[in-house]
């Protein structure tokens, strides 16, 4: 339980600075994972092709950018081992880069948009471009076929300039 604390306190730490900057698409930011978190009608733990996986935001910022700098190095440091297992687990993340939450997703279309852990799978994406075949451990959120929310993820991406 302690190690978590620190995680969290940590992740709260590197978020502070980014409160002054908090923008509109911020806000849309928020409202979106909270709905997809209210919405949802089944989530599950399943592997998902790397490539498969687009962030919600970019990492513009200087917390989420350095930290996404870092990941991508102890990454690179387990490349070799990752490519042969083909697949990277929930521990394995967890112990190359602990976080607070799993990387979290939504399907939409033919791809994934990772609503969490935006900078564990923007590095991993760094360090592993090329290997085609590579899975994450994701967690997958489903939403309704009819919901708004695709629609809102899609729009949010585009202001943000990722699609």
């Amino acid at each position: 339980m302690l190690n978590w604390s620190k995680i969290f306190l940590e992740w709260l730490v590197n978020k502070i600075p980014e409160g002054t900057r908090l923008g509109k698409n911020d806000v849309l930011l928020a409202n979106i994972v909270l709905r997809v978190n209210r919405e949802a009608t089944s989530k599950g733990l399943r592997p998902v092709l790397l490539s498969a996986i687009k962030q919600i935001h970019p990492l513009d910022r200087g917390p989420a950018a350095k930290k996404m700098r870092e990941r991508v190095e102890i990454f690179r440091k387990h490349k070799e081992e990752i490519v042969q297992d083909g697949h990277i687990s929930t521990q394995k993340l967890n112990e190359f880069a602990p976080s607070i939450t799993l990387i979290r997703t939504v399907f939409y279309e033919d791809y994934f948009v990772a609503f969490e852990g935006n900078s564990r799978v923007a590095a991993l994406q760094e360090v592993f471009e090329g290997e085609r075949d590579i899975t994450v451990d994701v967690e997958v959120l489903t939403l309704p076929k009819d919901s708004p929310m695709l629609k809102d993820i899609s729009q949010l991406r585009k202001r943000y300039g990722l699609e």
